[in-house]
Order: structure tokens, then sequence, then C-alpha cells
């Protein structure tokens, strides 16, 4: 016997087709003779586990007698749920008859004088529960000559006929009826008898059966009409090919019961039918009642053993029956098939298929609207210019370059210098490129030139025409911009027919020279001077910044009366260069942040400067020495990433801006990510740790409730080998005939309750495994302990600080909705720094300007007339004053260009005050701090060809000290930044300590005899300069990019009579897309210049 799991015990519920038994006359064939409508339907037959023995299957007499005759015994049990004042369920089956039929119960056959038993099981010593199951063959038996007597009822002809039903065609056709597991149960009225049928004559056969083959038997018989018997004959083909005649006796009462009687050899064997309603000729009703069961059969959710139980007997004119015999070998036999369930797989197929095209359905509205809403985010988001697109920009140009490293890691023949060659922005290569390096747009006008040409905007027919000419201005400027373009060089380099408007080609070359686009920079002037006005306006500009000189070389080519006034002995202001023998260091201003749209690559160009990019390769050194591992940076700078975007969706999509009334900065959201990270990595913990315990629990109790249900089975066993025993005797001594119901029924119960026991030991082992499978799962897959290691978060700290070094500013003092609203108008192209210092180009655009050196402008007097400031000299020892004398200068207007930190000192004196708008804006903007420790050597003990290494730092506080180096001199020095918070504190302490902190850094990254002392150095401390008062701008919290429109607005006296402004603002803290950048502070000296010329000079051009 098969000591099997208990889980095996339902194997055998699937069903899988066999078919039927070959026919006497062609025996390899008889499956391809079939007419199609006489072919079979396959049964399933499923894995059962084999009886112990003879005697445990069949009583004694049957088990003798079958020793005796030499022939199984054939028996099949029926199951039988009729509830005595309900309609009898209907089964299933696998024939429909050609006239009124419907599907009649599987019945076992026995002899008449033999009950009902059920199936043996293994004694109590050998009980496993999933070993203790059915043995069961299938009876041969085929089907009598077709009968000559026309059915009470005939079927249309037209009716739709079952490819597997007995048709009119007068052939009965053998079809595998499957028969149901044993699953003996209380009877409602009356228990069914079993049939038993012994054989008395053979039918021919091709092929003697083996114990395994399944043939079902077919019985014959005419449509049973009320109050009168009807007799039919039937033969039973046995075994061994042995056929015996029965005689079939149906007969239906006036309340609808059904008898059935089938004579065997003088034994009789009756059955009773509950309800037996006929039904249409189209079998209408054989549909609703299999629909019926198969409603209940889903509903009821029971183990497949109480579905069997459920299926009833359904009233038919013919009876199809499907038998089964035990046979008594103890060897494996299959268990019989079960009926197939063709409707019901149909129904559930259907079923599935419209619930796949719902949810198909519904997932696919759910991702349109999905879409919607993203769409509808990011169109509101784009035109609120507050999405940090840029970050976006950056992360993909990171991408990027992180695959062509690859790429060069395997190309033998790369050649790093190949990789910044930026000279395709230095000449545009056609008209579209021009108007890229111009930052205009090829194919539209833009805002300012729909204003300045409404005639030509209003005319979309002559925007190509406008959009060629400005283009072509544009280029020839570009390709030769170290001489002064005019209207007559340019004329013949506009191609026909646009050179015929020579009207427009003027009023376009004016539009771009008046606002900076052409004849800007450091040029050679032609001999030809541009027309003056009558009375030439003076204008005063503070400051020699970039700026100031940009705007005053542009008011003078102009025509305009220019002085400019500077506090310090030097031009450039914030850009200025170390310079002492071979060692060169721009102390402030020193990147060059690409080319592409960059008026720095015309300057670049005119001035002949030597561009050096940066390689942007960055080791990081831990504060011990070691190097960062590169996965671990690459990590860990994909989290700060992460938590960057995360905070634009805590910002934008949030709206969490402000807390308490006040504006949330950019460092206070991260740390509340992070913390909620590390609470979300804890959460984590603990609930892994609680679905482990829940499910160690759920075993424990799983383990608990086997062992008391394993000696349920055992005494459950015991107990049905009692009954089955007792009744047998009782059998014995009451003869075939009298039959004890109640014992029958003491026998199916405990059958039953023994089974039921079975399958609540098998849900529990199969339960039990399921969640081994978990557990061990969830061991293998613990999650992380912490968010981020003491390591870690080393580094994440150092790309704070290169944040921090990149605005100028701690993160706690940045706007979380606008830090980055610039991003968008980045520049293309390698960042580059220029190999003599940047302060070349302020130097060269001074030449030829009135400068006032070390004058300070310490108040501001304007009105309708004009501007009167008032100056002090500086002294160039300790830029204090150099006496207690003022002077005073008037002028028809003053362009402000003195960083955004004076204004903010409020040193500047206005009279009158500057209005609200306009104080309120200098007081929300940030000015930031950024400091340089230059260090010069007299050898180089770095690797040349890396340009930026980094230190990172062991605590949070002081991440930004010192926390990269640049060599990006072809002289040994190198230039250590420091940022954030660290580089306010710096300026408080003396060079010496700076500059030995930064040597213990340098000796831990490449040893303390390798690293010389350094030759020279200079420590920066801008936030300390009187002239500065910081380094560049920055969008702080509760700021926004208006604030720097409003900084850049001119300012008119209060109550003019002309409205004319006097005052005018440039620097790189009033230019919004531009800020903190050198080309910024020159793009808003070509603005500046622009709008002073408009207002004392007029437009240059007519509408």
């Amino acid at each position: 016997m098969d000591n099997g799991a208990p889980d095996q015990i339902f194997e055998n519920q699937e069903e899988e087709e066999i078919p039927p038994p070959a026919s006497d006359d062609s025996p390899a064939d008889s499956a391809e003779q079939t007419t199609p409508d006489e072919q079979t339907t396959p049964d399933v037959v499923p894995d059962v586990v084999p009886a112990k023995s003879s005697e445990d299957v069949l009583p004694p007499q049957e088990a003798a007698q079958s020793e005796q005759v030499g022939e199984p015994v054939e028996k099949v049990e029926e199951q039988v749920d009729t509830p005595a004042d309900d309609s009898a369920e209907a089964m299933d089956v696998d024939s429909e008859p050609a006239d009124e039929s419907e599907v009649v119960p599987e019945s076992e056959v026995v002899p008449e004088s033999e009950p009902i038993v059920p199936e043996a099981v293994p004694e109590p010593s050998e009980v496993v529960p999933a070993a203790i199951a059915d043995s069961a063959i299938e009876a041969t038996v085929s089907s009598s000559e077709p009968t000559t007597e026309k059915p009470t009822t005939e079927q249309p002809a037209d009716t739709p006929v079952d490819s597997t039903s007995e048709m009119d065609t007068g052939e009965t056709e053998t079809v595998p009826t499957p028969a149901e597991e044993v699953v003996p149960q209380a009877p409602a009225t009356e228990a069914t008898p079993a049939l038993q049928a012994p054989t008395t004559e053979a039918a021919p056969v091709s092929q003697a059966p083996t114990a395994t083959e399944a043939t079902p038997i077919i019985i014959e018989t005419p449509a049973a009409t009320e109050g009168g018997p009807v007799t039919s004959t039937a033969v039973v083909v046995t075994e061994t090919g042995e056929e015996m005649e029965a005689t079939v006796i149906e007969q239906t009462n006036a309340e609808g019961h059904k008898t059935i009687e089938l004579s065997i050899n003088g034994s009789m064997v009756s059955a009773e039918v509950v309800d037996a309603t006929p039904t249409d000729t189209n079998g209408g009703e054989q549909e609703k009642f299999a629909e019926i069961i198969e409603e209940e059969i889903e509903d009821s959710g029971t183990p497949v053993a109480s579905q069997k139980e459920k299926e009833a007997a359904v009233p038919s004119d013919d009876v199809v029956t499907s038998m089964e015999t035990t046979q008594p070998a103890p060897q494996d036999v299959p268990q019989v098939p079960q009926p197939p369930q063709r409707r019901r797989i149909q129904a559930k197929e259907d079923a599935a298929k419209k619930q796949d095209e719902t949810m198909l359905l519904s997932t696919k509205k759910i991702i349109d609207s999905t879409d919607d809403v993203l769409r509808s985010a990011q169109a509101l988001l784009k035109s609120t210019n507050q999405y940090g697109s840029g970050r976006e920009k950056r992360q993909k140009k990171k991408k990027q370059k992180a695959e062509a490293q690859k790429e060069k890691e395997v190309d033998p023949d790369y050649d790093p210098e190949d990789e910044f060659d930026d000279k395709q922005f230095l000449a545009p290569k056609d008209l579209e490129s021009a108007a890229f390096a111009s930052r205009l747009p090829a194919d539209r006008l833009t805002k300012q030139e729909a204003i300045s040409f409404s005639d030509i905007f209003n005319d979309k027919e002559k925007h190509p025409h406008f959009l060629y000419i400005r283009n072509r201005l544009l280029y020839v400027w570009l390709e030769d911009p170290k001489k002064e373009l005019t209207v007559e060089s340019a004329l013949p380099r506009i191609e026909p027919p646009h050179h015929d408007d020579e009207r427009l080609v003027k009023l376009v070359f004016q539009y771009l020279n008046r606002y900076g686009f052409i004849n800007f920079g450091v040029y050679t002037p032609t001999e030809t001077p541009l027309p003056t006005p009558a009375v030439t306006p003076k204008i005063l500009v503070v400051g020699a910044g970039v700026s100031g000189l940009t705007a005053a070389r542009q008011l003078q080519h102009f025509g305009l009366n220019v002085e400019l006034i500077e506090a310090r002995s030097v031009v450039g202001g914030r850009v200025c260069t170390f310079r002492d023998g071979a060692h060169t260091a721009d102390l402030g201003a020193m990147v060059v942040t690409g080319l592409g749209g960059n008026p720095l690559a015309v300057l670049a160009k005119q001035l002949n400067l030597e561009l050096m990019p940066i390689k942007q390769d960055c080791p990081l050194y831990e504060f011990t020495g070691q190097m960062v591992p590169k996965e671990r940076d690459e990590r860990v700078e994909r989290e700060f990433n992460r938590l960057l975007e995360a905070t634009t969706y805590m910002s934008h999509q949030l709206n969490v801006n402000s807390i308490n009334g006040r504006p949330v900065s950019l460092g206070q959201a991260l740390e509340i990510i992070i913390k909620l990270q590390i609470r979300q990595v804890k959460e984590k913990q603990l609930r892994h740790g609680r679905e482990r315990c829940e499910i160690q629990d759920k075993l424990n109790h799983i383990q608990q409730a086997l062992f008391p249900l394993h000696e349920k089975i055992k005494d459950s066993h015991t107990k049905y080998l009692e009954l089955k025993m007792k009744h047998e005797e009782l059998s014995d001594q009451l003869g075939e005939v009298i039959r004890d119901q109640k014992a029958e029924f003491e026998v199916n119960s405990a059958y039953k309750v023994m089974l039921e026991t079975f399958a609540e030991y098998d849900g529990l082992l199969k339960e039990q495994q399921e969640l081994e499978v978990k557990l061990t799962k969830m061991e293998q897959m613990v999650p992380n302990e912490i968010y981020m290691t003491p390591q870690e978060r080393h580094v994440l700290d150092w790309h704070c600080a290169n944040l921090e070094f990149a605005n100028a500013a701690p993160l706690s003092a940045l706007s979380l909705k606008n830090w980055d609203q610039d991003d968008d108008f980045e520049f293309t192209g390698n960042h580059l720094v220029v190999h003599d210092g940047m302060s070349k180009i302020p130097e060269e655009l001074s030449k030829g300007l009135n400068i006032r050196y070390n004058t300070a402008c310490v108040g501001i007097k304007y009105g309708d007339e004009g501007v009167e400031i008032t100056t002090r000299e500086v002294s160039q020892l300790n830029n204090g004053w150099a006496n207690n004398t003022t002077e005073t200068t008037t002028a028809d207007a003053v362009l402000l260009t003195i960083p955004l930190g004076v204004l903010k000192k409020e040193k500047l004196k206005f009279e009158p005050p500057l209005p609200d708008w306009k104080t309120s804006a200098i007081k929300r903007m940030g000015f930031g701090n950024l400091n340089k420790v230059v260090l010069c050597f007299n050898k180089v003990f770095w690797d040349p060809s890396i340009h930026l290494f980094g230190h990172v730092s062991n605590s949070t506080i002081s991440r930004g000290e010192l926390f990269l180096f640049w060599s990006i001199s072809k002289a040994p020095v190198l230039i250590a930044l420091i940022a954030g918070e660290a580089a306010t504190v710096i300026e408080t302490v003396p060079d010496e300590a700076i500059v030995g902190r930064a040597m213990t850094i340098l000796r831990a990254i490449f040893g303390f005899q390798t690293v010389p002392q350094p030759c020279k150095h200079r420590v920066t401390r801008w936030r300390g300069d009187p002239w500065a008062l910081g380094s560049y701008s920055y969008v702080a919290a509760g700021s926004s990019g208006n604030d720097y429109d409003d900084l850049a607005r001119p300012v008119a006296p209060v109550n003019a009579a002309t409205g004319q402004p006097r005052l005018f603002f440039a620097g790189e803290h009033t230019i919004r897309n531009y800020p903190a950048t050198v080309h910024g502070a020159m793009l808003s000296g070509l603005r500046e210049a622009g709008r002073i010329t408009d207002q004392f000079v007029g437009p240059p051009y007519e509408t």
C-alpha cells in the first residue's frame, strides 16, 4: 500500500482524456473509423492509491466468488444527494441521447443481495492520511443491438447533436462514461442501491481488456411514461469478454418518482430517482440542471469529494449509467475516471476570459488616467518654470559621460585631448548654429523682437524673411568677431532676394547692435564712428567688474559719455587672479560653464584665450587617506540625486514649502527626507521581524494541531473498519433480500468523517509547507539594518558640500522651491578654465575706458534732472578711507554694478530711499560665500592627469572644509575649496592653521614623505572683503526668480515729471536666467547699455 503524504488524497481531481477501447473489427484503427456523430469524448483517469487487499475491498462472499469463478467483479457506487423537498441536481454527462434524455446518476453494479459497502481503507497501524484512498477499475461493457422501438417523444431533426450522443442512425457507439470516486453519503429519502451485473454471455471483442483498462457500460431504455412500466434489454460485457443479458424496467409514478430495475440471472436491483421531470426536445432542462450544479459547486467552496456528493441523479428517458468494478488484486490499479466537466470548464473559461478582458480594460483606464494626471502635472510645472528639469539634464549628462567613459576604456585609439574639442562653439557652421550661439531661436521671433518689430510680427508671411536676415547677420558677426560689423560690410553677405529689402536689413542690424548680439566685447572699430546725439548724456558706472566694464564699452560705442568709479586699485571685482612667477590661480570666478551660447566664447576668440577643459573624473579620499571605493561613491551619488528628486516632489507636488509660516530650505527638506528614510528602514525591519514571528507562530499552531488530528485519523479509521465489519456480519445474517439501511448509513457517515479528517490534515500540511517556504525566503531577504553606514553618510555629506559650492551657500539657506530655477538655461559644452587666469577678460575690457580707481561711492541722490553721487578716496594699504574728504559728481543717470552684498549691507545711502519693492528683493535674495586656499609647490607630487580629487570629512558640520582640490594649472599649484558653513568659519582662522590643515589632508592621501611644504600660499576671505562682502548670489529660502527681475528693474524718482528712470542696476545678481556667473554679469551689462541708450538716444529702428 502506498503510504503517501496526506495531500495526495485529492490528486485525482484533475481530468485528462483517454480514448475508448478498440473494437473487434479494427483493433488498430477503430478511433479513425468512427463517424463525426459517433466520436467520443475521452475522460479523465486520475491517479489513485491501490487497495491493500481484496479482503478490504470486497465483502467475503464476493471475494470468494471471484476466486472461484476467476472473473473480476464489477462494482460502482452511486452517489446520490436527493433532498426530500428539493429537485434532484443534474450531473454533467458525456453523452446526450437522441430523444428526451437527462443524465441518470451513476450506480454500482453489485448483486441485489449485497448492501452498499465503502471501499477498503488501510489498517490503523498503516494509517498515513494521503495513503488511504479507493481502489477501483471500470467494467468493460458494450451496448446491445440498437432497439427499433421508437421513443415516446421524437427529437426534431434540426436539434443540435452532441458528438458524444447516440443518434437516430440506429447505431450505438461506445462512449467512455466517467465514474466518480467512491464517497458514500447518507441519502435524504432512500439509499440508492448498488447495481452489479454478473455476466451471462460473452460479446465478441477484439482484445481482452486488462485489469487497468476502463470500459463503460451503456444501457438503452425507451422513454418511460407515467403510470406504465417500460421494459428493455441490455447486454453487459465483462472484463473477460463474456456477455450477459439484463432486463431493464423503468417506471415513473404520478409524483414524478422514477424507479429503475435491473434483472440479471434472476437477481433484481432497483433504484429510485425523485422528481423525474421530462425535458424538452432541445435539452434546455438538461443544461439548466447542469448550470445549477455548476453554480452550487462553485459557490460551495468545499473539497471535490463534497462536490461529488452533491451530484445527484437527473431523470432521463434513456438511462446512461457508468459502472465501475473493483479488482481484488493487490497491484496498483488506476482509479475510475471522473465525469468530464465540459460545460463547467467552458463556462469557467468564458468567465475567466471575460474577467481578464474587464481587468485589462480597467487597467487601461487606470493607465490612461494616470498618464493624463502626469501630463497635466508636467505641463503645469513646465508652465510655471519651477520644475528642476535642469537637474534631470545634469543626470542625463552624467549618464552620457559614464557611457562615454566606458567606451574610452575599451577604445585603443582614444586621445584625451579629443574629448575637450569645443571649437565648434567658437565658429558657427550655419545660420541655425549662429542663432543658437546668440541664445536666440532660429525659427521664431522672441518677445522683445515681437515688440520692436510689431508690423513684421503681425504678418506671418514676413517671418521667414526677417529670421533669415537676423540669422545671417549673426553668422557674419560670429565668423570674425575681432572687428566691428557694419551694415555696409554685411549687405553683400545677404543672399537674394533678402538683400533687396535694405531698409529691413538696417533695422535688424541696428536692433542686434543695440542689444549686444553683435559688436560687443573687445574688437577693432571701424574708422567711421556711429552718429552721436546732439546732447551727449553722461552716465556714471559704479563698479568696474565685468558687468560695469561691458556696459561702459557699449555705452561709449553708442556715443555716450561714460565714467567708471572703482573702489579697488584694479578692475575685475570678484574676477581676480593670483600671479607669482609661474604660479597662477584664480581667487574668484574661475570656471567657464560651457561655450554653447556663452558670450565668453566670443571674448575667448577675440582675446585668443587659451581655454583648458576640466576633466570631470574626481576620486574621493576619506579623512584617513584611503580612497573611497568607486562603487560606494556611485551608489551614494545615485541616492543623493534621488533625495534631490524627492525634495522636488515634496515642493512642487505636495506643496510643502513652508512650516508654521516660515519657508522651508533645501537643507531642511533633505534632513526631513533622510529622517523619513531612516524611519522607513526601521519600520521595515520591525515589519519583517513581526512577519517572521507571525509565520513561526502559525507553524507552531499547525504543528500542535497536526498531532491530535493524526490521532483522530486513526480513531476514525478504526471506527470505520469496525462499522464495516459489523455491517458485513449483519448482511450475512439477513441475507441478500433484506437490507439494513441504518447500518449502511453509519458506514457511509464514518467513511465521510474519515475523508474530511484527511482533507483537514492535508490542508494543514500544505499550509505548513507554504509557510516554511515563505519563512526561508524572508530569512534570505533580510532588510538593511541601517539607512546608511557612517562611511556612506560621509560621502553623502561630500556631495552636499559640492552642491553648497555650486550655490556659495549652506543648503539650509537655499530655497526649497527655487534654488535651481536657472537650470534650464545651462550652456552646452565642457566646463573650462582660462589658462592665464580669468582676470585677463576684465583687463582687456577696461582698455580705452575712463576709470577712477580707489574711489568708493558712498551716496546717490537722484531726481528729475539727473543724479549726484558722493565718493570717497580709498587707501590702497588697508581698503580703508584715505581721508575724510568727499567729492560729488553729477550725471544724467547712474548704473550700479556693485555686488549684492554691498547693497544688503546698506553702506550706500540713497536719496530718496529706494522703493520698498527694491529693498524687499535685496533683503530676500541671498548672497553666499566661497573661499579658496592656493598652495604653490616646487614640484608636482600628485597625478597631473587628474584635475579634481575630493576629501571626505568625518563630520557633517565641517563637510565643506577643504573638500575639493583643483589641479588646473600647468604649474605645480593646488587650489582647495572651502564651502558651506566652513567658508564663513574659516575666515576667522589664521592662514598658517588653514594651510597646515590642508597639508595634513594631502599627506594622509599621498604620504608624509611625498608631500613637501608649499613655497607660497594664498587664502581668500570674500565675506570680509568690504567691496564684495561675499562671493555670488543664490535664491534664498523665501526668495524666487522674480527677485532677480526686481533687482534688475530701474528706479525712477518719486513724483518725477518725466517718469524716466535715473538708477539702473546690473551684475550677476540682476539676471534671472544666468545668475552667479561671469557670463551672466556680462549679459546684464549688455542689457542695461541697450536700455540706457534707448532712453537717452532713442530706439535705432522705426516700425
